[in-house]
């Protein structure tokens, strides 16, 4: 007797904002890897609206994690995703949000050694 199941997925563009905030996540822990090995500990969410990133979680790294570094990271991850200065002479400039254009908030914090 064969069994059906269903299932689904969820594909989303390189430049899609899901995809983008799991950019940023994604290259602030590898920072924190390549600076700290397996020394180090981090939980980062990031959260993205139109004009802001808020970086969040907690962290045991030797890695500044200022604002200037974070202004790097979305400099970086946008460039990567495409969202390029470029971009304005195919869309209504409101509609291409650059790096330099958006908020970014720093939430991490250093994790509690009671954690670890």
């Amino acid at each position: 007797m064969c069994r059906t199941f269903l299932s689904s997925s969820e594909f989303v563009s390189p430049s899609h904002p899901d995809r983008v905030a799991d950019d940023l996540a994604a290259k602030v822990i590898d920072d924190i890897q390549h600076k700290d090995g397996v020394s180090s500990h981090a939980a980062i969410e990031v959260f993205l609206t139109r004009d802001t990133v808020i970086f969040s979680g907690e962290a045991v790294t030797s890695l500044q994690i200022t604002d200037d570094y974070l202004r790097e990271v979305v400099r970086y991850v946008f460039d990567k995703c495409g969202y390029i200065p470029e971009m304005r002479r195919f869309w209504i400039k409101d509609e291409v949000v650059l790096a330099d254009d958006i908020q970014i908030e720093n939430r991490i914090v250093p994790q509690s050694p009671d954690i670890a």
